[in-house]
């Protein structure tokens, strides 16, 4: 037998056992009670003691859980884990195509089949197991639930478009803020504008960085810079006309 209690990795896994079923499952019972185990059953607690270090401090955060994530992003990871050059794989986080995650991911253990075709006809098949846990979640995730998902040491911004909403981002642990929209923008039409009388308070408030968002470009970035913008969030101010131009003209005012 292996005396667990010289283990301390595996050792707190089965402590946390008895609490967290979800995660410990397959953790025998007389396992926790006795803190003794054969070789097999080490293994399995080694694996548990891994998946327990994934799941709780993520390495690898992806949102989007789609065909081109799995295979290419997905059998990136799994080739450098089997190098040894990762020890943890991906969380993906979906936050539109639920189905993903229920008819994709969860019934098959997040394992993912890739089938490469070749010039020839030919096929290539490879089990991908990098794919550590499949989140559903909503595209407004409040910042505290965002940061039990990505970790303590992840950087996350929240949109904030009223001085309320950016007090309870900074009380969820926000890093920083988007606010907007401070102009008109064909990449959200609907989007309501935002006085600086708005802005100015939700900076004072807040007391977070703030980045400006909504129908910027180098012509009239100047006015959210004065009033203390921390940085622009800009789409079409640059991939509208001549990228290079615009760019540079960002530049000149930053």
């Amino acid at each position: 037998d292996i005396d667990l209690s010289n283990h301390s990795n595996q050792h707190g896994v089965i402590f946390q056992a008895v609490d967290n079923k979800k995660y410990y499952k397959e953790v025998p019972y007389n396992i926790v009670k006795e803190e003794k185990c054969n070789k097999d059953d080490y293994k399995t607690i080694k694996k548990t003691a891994q998946l327990l270090k994934e799941k709780e401090q993520p390495f690898w955060v992806h949102f989007g859980a789609g065909n081109i994530f799995r295979i290419f992003i997905g059998g990136l990871a799994d080739t450098l884990i089997a190098n040894g050059e990762i020890e943890k794989g991906i969380t993906c986080v979906e936050t539109f195509d639920f189905d993903v995650v229920d008819k994709i991911y969860k019934p098959y253990d997040n394992l993912v089949l890739a089938v490469t075709l070749k010039a020839d006809g030919s096929t290539d098949k490879k089990v991908l197991g990098s794919l550590t846990e499949a989140i559903k979640a909503q595209s407004d995730v409040p910042a505290d639930e965002a940061r039990a998902l990505m970790g303590k040491d992840k950087i996350i911004g929240v949109t904030a478009k009223t001085v309320e909403q950016a007090v309870k981002a900074k009380q969820d642990g926000a890093d920083y803020l988007g606010s907007g929209a401070w102009y008109t923008t064909t990449t959200k039409a609907d989007a309501t504008l935002i006085s600086e009388e708005t802005y100015r308070e939700i900076l004072r408030k807040s007391g977070l960085p703030n980045v400006a968002i909504g129908g910027i470009t180098a012509e009239n970035c100047d006015k959210p810079l004065r009033c203390g913008a921390n940085g622009l969030a800009v789409a079409a101010g640059i991939l509208k006309g001549d990228v290079e131009k615009n760019i540079k003209a960002f530049r000149a005012k930053l």
